[in-house]
């Protein structure tokens, strides 16, 4: 399952995994740098340790590299240190190239022996194609490896919108089955068909590397261990998004604020903030990972922590003088 930044590939697949479709699933999240929020929103700990979640699926975080994760599920699966499996969903980072690990499966014979062929599932951000296939050759790499395409934030677009897209990826990508929303037992028909496009052979891994260089890609994460109001804290992230507007690709992260009694999960695709959702059963510190272009996360963690503590320090002024 791969997508760019903030398409929507964790919230299908909590929806995936609630279907019995996909029930006796093994998940292998794989995120950019160690920030471990899709761990995290899939109710996983932030070690490499395989994790059970509900009906009978396993999720666990990448190691090394994706040939050595599946060695190690299958010995844990034979072991019996896991429950039974029948299918392995790779949920990819956002900057992915879907090749290089197309390539690592390919080269590995006892991977090729061992698993059917490999369908990849690409889910498109339909409020936010346009731009993001316009500015982002990973956007565009991902659709070009596509098997099956599933359209996220179809409710944000109007009937002329969808029509257009529909369109558009018919000529970007003519062999990718388009899927239907919450068709979960078709979606799993889909991805166990065998491959759409024939490859005459594998797929050549491209630039890539574990830090990411070749995106031109920066991750920060920034604690927030004290109880702030809603609407301060609301108003220091959204100050931050539009002092960093054209560098923000991605904040995401678990917060607990003083006037809702349950954490929250916060999410943004750029700038656009998606309303909040309690996270129950969240029980450490706050925070919010951060990933930008270059190497200006550090620069947009920095600003958020001023304009947070900016914030606290305007909450404290108006309580001192509504005291006195």
């Amino acid at each position: 399952m791969t997508g760019f930044l903030g398409a929507g590939k964790t919230t299908l697949l909590h929806e995936m995994l609630k279907d019995e479709s996909f029930h006796r699933s093994a998940i292998i999240v794989n995120e950019v740098g160690d920030i471990g929020f899709d761990r995290d929103a899939l109710r996983t700990t932030s070690t490499p340790e395989p994790t059970l979640l509900s009906g009978g699926c396993v999720c666990c975080a990448m190691r090394q590299d994706l040939v050595y994760t599946l060695r190690d599920l299958v010995l844990r699966r034979r072991k019996g240190l896991v429950p039974a499996i029948d299918q392995i969903i790779v949920e990819t980072t956002g900057i992915a190239d879907p090749s290089n690990m197309l390539a690592q499966i390919a080269a590995d014979p006892w991977a090729r022996s061992t698993f059917a062929p490999v369908r990849v599932l690409t889910v498109v951000d339909a409020l936010n194609d346009d731009t993001t296939w316009a500015n982002n050759i990973e956007a565009r790499n991902q659709l070009a490896f596509a098997d099956a395409v599933h359209l996220s934030k179809l409710d944000l677009i109007d009937d002329r919108k969808h029509a257009a897209l529909i369109k558009s990826l018919g000529l970007r990508a003519p062999w990718a089955e388009r899927l239907r929303a919450n068709d979960f037992a078709g979606l799993k028909a889909a991805l166990l068909q065998q491959t759409g496009m024939a490859k005459s052979s594998p797929p050549q891994p491209r630039r890539c590397c574990d830090g990411h260089e070749g995106h031109a890609i920066s991750t920060a994460k920034v604690a927030i261990e004290c109880r702030i109001a809603w609407g301060d804290f609301s108003s220091a992230i959204d100050r931050t998004a539009a002092q960093h507007k054209p560098d923000l690709l991605r904040c995401k992260g678990v917060v607990r604020v003083s006037d809702v009694s349950q954490p929250l999960l916060i999410q943004s695709v750029r700038h656009r903030f998606a309303r909040p959702v309690p996270f129950e059963g969240y029980d450490d510190i706050g925070y919010l990972a951060i990933i930008a272009r270059g190497d200006k996360a550090a620069q947009i963690a920095e600003s958020l922590r001023e304009n947070l503590a900016a914030a606290l320090m305007n909450n404290a002024q108006v309580m001192t003088d509504a005291s006195t």
